[in-house]
């Protein structure tokens, strides 16, 4: 997350949700950096997937590790990373 928001973008495109454009755009990523909740455990922490022009070339194995309780679960983290960078978002039209 700090080395994408490093990159100052102009505009934000996930690939999911509407694009993201203008100042709030690195304004919110810069947010995002630094609130970011890291992890402690699953399948990319410690190697990413490798992708080529064919497509997914290597995933890392599956997190063996049990979910963690109702509550703690990442999603609900993420939940809010999201909410940060929306709140960037210009209101339409």
């Amino acid at each position: 997350m700090q080395a994408l928001a490093a990159l100052s973008p102009a505009a934000i495109g996930c690939g999911h949700g509407p694009v993201i454009q203008g100042p709030q755009a690195a304004a919110g990523l810069a947010q995002l950096a630094a609130h970011y909740p890291v992890p402690a455990h699953g399948r990319y922490i410690h190697e990413a997937a490798r992708t080529n022009a064919s497509g997914v070339e290597h995933l890392p194995p599956a997190c063996t590790r049990p979910a963690a309780p109702p509550g703690r679960r990442a999603g609900r983290r993420r939940t809010a990373g999201r909410g940060s960078l929306a709140a960037a978002t210009p209101p339409p039209g």
